[in-house]
């Protein structure tokens, strides 16, 4: 079993596939498991943050592997990690409104709210036996009852990792670039679309870094990570509207600044080559 405190194996060059998927998901289930217990015993806010963190990792590992995984254990564990996601998920945003408050007497009034609503989470997380999630996980890749059994499925699970991560980044980085170059032409949904796209591929380059590290990597991750905490900014400012929050004029404006810094860094990505190798087995 997976502790907290243990340091994450990273990937290297000829492990199996199946072992790359090991040394990726089973430190999730680890920090589930950390960032839940902190979420049942502490107000603080940075405990649902970084559940759906960890929660959004391991839902991208999830769909990288399919390939070597049994689809139906996998449909059911994803499907229980989206469902703890979006019940957490309300509470990040109910906390992320609360802080941008000033008027004391609202916020009051939002404070017991908010409160109130963690107080309701926490009851309907134990009734869904939410802090189970993590250790079934584990306990399905450890007696490796999540993996495909078929020839074809051993055959791929057997496959060396670096021979599977490159197409695994090539079809994320599709999908980004499917988005088109302009994204104040985006509406609310297909920014936030973007952006949950943007983050599976940061979180695959992530995760394959090791095996190609280098300083294209580095200007790669540098770029995505300003591109993400501009998208999560304009998220935050939707999401603030939406519970009816007026921006003062100043507020717009920097708004409007960092929907041109997203834009800018975008392009800049956009036009930046791979750090990856090519996929050659979709080309062969």
């Amino acid at each position: 079993m997976i502790k907290e405190t243990e340091e994450p194996l990273l990937l290297a060059h000829g492990i199996s596939c199946e072992e790359a998927f090991r040394r990726i998901v089973l430190p999730f289930t680890a920090e589930i498991d950390a960032q839940l217990a902190q979420f049942f015993g502490s107000d603080d806010p940075s405990g649902p943050h970084k559940a759906r963190v960890a929660l959004r990792r391991l839902t991208t590992a999830l769909d990288a592997f399919a390939p070597i995984l049994k689809k139906p254990v996998v449909n059911d564990f994803r499907r229980e990690a989206k469902d703890i996601f979006r019940l957490l998920g309300q509470q990040r945003d109910a906390d992320v409104y609360l802080a941008g408050l000033t008027d004391a007497r609202k916020l009051r009034k939002i404070q017991a709210e908010t409160d109130a609503a963690r107080a309701a989470l926490r009851v309907a997380l134990r009734k869904r036996r939410a802090v189970g999630f993590a250790p079934r996980l584990r306990q399905a890749i450890e007696t490796a009852q999540i993996f495909r059994v078929s020839p074809k499925g051993q055959t791929r699970r057997a496959l060396p990792v670096e021979t599977y991560a490159n197409g695994a980044l090539d079809e994320a980085w599709e999908i980004c670039l499917d988005h088109g170059k302009d994204i104040a032409r985006m509406n609310g949904r297909d920014q936030h679309e973007f952006r949950k796209d943007m983050k599976s591929l940061r979180y695959l380059a992530e995760f394959f870094t090791p095996l190609w590290p280098g300083p294209a990597q580095a200007a790669f991750h540098d770029q995505m990570q300003e591109l993400q905490d501009a998208l999560g900014h304009l998220n935050d400012l939707r999401n603030a509207r939406a519970r009816g929050r007026k921006l003062s004029g100043e507020a717009e404006r920097r708004a409007q600044a960092t929907l041109e810094t997203a834009q800018a860094g975008w392009l800049a990505l956009r036009a930046a080559p791979c750090w990856w190798p090519a996929d050659e087995s979709a080309s062969g």
